[in-house]
């Protein structure tokens, strides 16, 4: 009969054979299913395995008796997730009826792994202009807190004294594909390798011909490969530091103008340019800047302003106008 300290020990090497859900999670960037595995380099659109990025979110909107997939987001905590102005531009009046799906890879097909939620709160930058893609940076917090497990994990943001372009090995991931030149979703999770353009070249009048700002990236597949679609505004770009192998969300998918086309790279915002507005904004809801009006009242020019709605059996949904403040 095995007593004390052998006990101890097998209690142990159990424990490390399974990360159990409760337990998976601690940090962020933690990837449990993909411990031990050799890092990928896949092509344009290649699938990716399950819990590749444990902190991808699909982000739907209501179509008949089902949803579709509109935007991508990222799990920051087990509150928020970070995405793209640009997903509600056009969608004021029905973002309450949206649902947050996080922790699968496989639209059609949502298992037991998977958490649903519903927008609580959405924040747009208040610089942000749908014409021409200032600010496209958004916060959404849930309804209900994710429970971290195997299948979901909060994404790591960059230190404020990163180097962005020292890191290596930048992915893209999200459910959109081309296919004969038209857009559709996938049913499963696109994972691809992207490398950085520099922000002149990419500016350059045969380029983007000065559409970029100071807080853009600017990456693309090169040649042969294609370029980040449109059903993956709001995911995001994410590179790893060479030493600790931790994947860093340092650019939200902003725009692009066309997949096949090598001086149309993808274009977007650096999340290390808006890392306090991230941090004051999920902290301080209270924000003195912050102001309210009814649901459906006029916008002031092209800046979203704050809107409430509570609708029967949905979570109460606000829009909040936000300071402009980016390191």
């Amino acid at each position: 009969m095995l007593m004390g300290p052998a006990i101890g020990l097998l209690t142990i090497l159990a424990s490390l054979l399974r990360i159990p859900d409760e337990a998976a999670g601690a940090y962020c960037g933690n990837r449990p299913l993909m411990m031990g595995k050799s890092a990928t380099h896949p092509d344009g659109g290649s699938e990716a395995a399950p819990g590749a990025w444990p902190w991808i979110v699909s982000i739907q909107s209501p179509l008949l008796d089902d949803y579709y997939h509109v935007c991508a987001g990222t799990v920051l905590n087990n509150l928020w997730v970070l995405t793209a102005a640009t997903c509600f531009k056009d969608e004021e009046n029905t973002m309450y009826l949206w649902r947050f799906v996080i922790g699968t890879n496989q639209l059609s097909h949502l298992d037991q792994n998977v958490q649903v939620r519903e927008p609580l709160t959405v924040v747009i930058h208040e610089g942000y202009n749908k014409m021409n893609g200032t600010d496209d940076i958004a916060l959404v917090k849930l309804n209900q807190a994710v429970v971290y497990s195997r299948f979901v994990q909060p994404a790591c943001l960059p230190i404020t004294s990163a180097n962005i372009y020292a890191l290596v090995n930048c992915q893209v991931c999200g459910w959109s594909v081309l296919i004969n030149n038209v857009f559709t979703v996938a049913d499963e999770l696109l994972e691809a390798n992207i490398s950085f353009v520099g922000l002149e070249r990419c500016n350059s009048i045969t380029w983007h011909d000065g559409a970029l700002f100071p807080y853009n990236l600017c990456a693309g597949y090169g040649e042969d490969e294609i370029d980040n679609c449109p059903g993956d505004f709001g995911g995001p770009l994410m590179c790893q530091d060479r030493k600790t192998r931790t994947f860093y969300v340092v650019g939200v998918t902003s725009w692009g103008r066309g997949c096949l086309d090598k001086r149309n790279p993808a274009v977007f915002t650096s999340t290390h340019s808006f890392l306090k507005w991230i941090q004051d904004s999920m902290s301080r809801e209270d924000h003195p800047n912050f102001k309210s009006m009814k649901y459906n009242t006029a916008k002031s020019g092209d800046i979203q302003r704050t809107y409430s709605h509570d609708a029967p059996n949905k979570a109460s949904l606000r829009l909040r106008r936000t300071a402009r403040s980016k390191t």
